[in-house]
C-alpha cells in the first residue's frame, strides 16, 4: 500500500513494531531515496512526487505469526500500564494461545520493548511479568533438558539486552536505554524474579569488583549508582529464607564506588555519597578497616617483588 509520510510514524507503530523520529527508524537506519531493508521483514521504498508535494513511502511488511503475538502482547501491555494494573487485561494477556517456544518468546520481547520504551512504568511491566510467570505452557529444549519457561526466556532476554550496551561511550539515546532496562531488571529484582547473584552480576559489568581493575566509565558509574540507590534496601534487607546473604553484596560494590570516588565529577561523587548514606554507620568502619588491609598488602607485595632477585 502507498503510506503518506505525515501517517507514517502511525502506521509503522501500529503496524510493523518500530518507530521512525525524524526520518530514523529505532535501529539508527536512514530512509533514504530508493530502497532500504529495515529489520528483516520490512522494506520501505520512497516514491518522489514530480511536481512537489507530499513524499509518498511504499511499505512491504512481511508478517509472522510471532510478529501477531507480539503485537497483540503489546497492545495489551499498553493498556495494563494506564488502567492502574487492572488484571483482568493480564488475564486476556495469558489467555492467548501459544503454541511455539517463539510465540513464548514473543511475548516477552513484548514485554521488554514496552518496559524500555516506557520506563515511567517499569514497576508495571515487572509486575505484568511476575503475574504472568505461571501462566503459560513450557516448551521443550533443544539444547538441555530443561524446559524452556517463561522465566527462562525472561532471564535470558534480561542478559541479551544487557550484552547489547556498547562498549564506546554512550550516546544519550543509548544511556536513557541502559536507564530503562536497569530500571525493569531492579523492578524484576525488587518483585523476586530474579536472583541477587544476577543484579551482582550486572553491577560487576558495570565498574567492576576490585581497585586493581580499570577505572570505568563515568557513564557507567552513574548508572551503577542510579542502580545501587534502587535495590540498596532490598540488599541490606533481604527477606528471610534466602539461601545466602546479600548485604556482602551491597557492601563489595559500596566499597567499590568508595574506590572510585575522587576519580568522578562532583555530581557522581555526590550520587556515591547517597549510596553510602545508606550503609549503617558500623557498616562503613568494617569496610574502611578491610579496604586499608587490601591497601597495606598491596603495597607490601610491590615492595617483596621489587627486592626479589630476577
Amino acid at each position: 500500500s502507498i503510506v503518506d509520510v505525515s501517517d507514517l510514524k502511525h502506521k509503522i507503530n501500529g503496524v510493523a513494531g518500530f518507530r521512525i523520529t525524524d526520518g530514523i527508524t529505532e535501529d539508527r537506519l536512514l530512509l533514504f531515496h530508493g530502497e532500504c531493508v529495515l529489520q528483516d521483514d520490512v522494506k520501505i521504498k520512497t516514491l518522489w512526487p514530480r511536481g512537489g508535494g507530499h513524499v509518498e513511502l511504499q511499505l512491504y511488511i512481511r508478517k509472522t505469526p510471532e510478529d501477531d503475538v507480539k503485537q497483540e502482547a503489546l497492545i495489551l501491555l499498553k493498556q495494563y500500564s494506564v488502567s492502574n494494573k487492572d488484571n483482568r487485561i493480564l488475564d486476556s494477556l495469558a489467555s492467548m494461545d501459544l503454541i511455539s517456544c517463539a510465540q513464548l518468546q514473543a511475548v516477552v520481547e513484548a514485554i521488554f520493548t514496552q518496559a524500555l520504551a516506557d520506563p515511567a512504568n517499569s514497576e508495571a511491566y515487572a509486575n505484568a511479568a511476575v503475574r504472568l510467570r505461571t501462566r503459560y505452557p513450557q516448551f521443550p529444549s533443544e539444547v538441555d533438558k530443561r524446559p524452556i519457561t517463561f522465566h527462562r526466556v525472561l532471564l535470558n532476554h534480561c542478559q541479551n539486552e544487557f550484552e547489547k550496551t556498547p562498549t564506546r561511550v554512550l550516546q544519550d539515546r543509548e544511556k536513557e536505554k541502559l536507564h530503562a532496562l536497569l530500571k525493569f531488571i531492579g523492578n524484576l529484582f525488587l518483585q523476586n524474579m530474579l536472583a541477587a547473584k544476577v543484579v551482582g552480576q550486572v553491577l560487576h559489568d558495570l565498574i567492576g569488583i576490585g581497585s586493581s581493575e580499570e577505572t570505568p566509565r563515568e557513564q557507567l558509574v552513574e548508572c551503577a549508582c542510579v542502580y545501587l540507590q534502587m535495590i540498596g534496601d532490598k540488599l541490606l534487607n533481604p527477606e528471610p529464607g534466602l539461601q545466602a546473604p546479600t548485604q556482602p553484596l551491597m557492601h563489595q560494590f559500596c566499597d567499590r564506588l568508595r574506590d572510585l570516588k575522587w576519580a568522578m565529577p562532583e555530581e557522581i561523587q555526590a550520587q556515591i555519597q547517597g549510596i553510602e548514606a545508606m550503609l549503617p554507620h558500623d557498616d562503613w568502619g568494617v569496610l574502611e578497616l578491610q579496604r586499608r588491609l587490601r591497601k597495606k598488602t598491596h603495597t607490601g607485595s610491590r615492595a617483596a617483588s621489587a627486592v626479589v632477585p630476577g
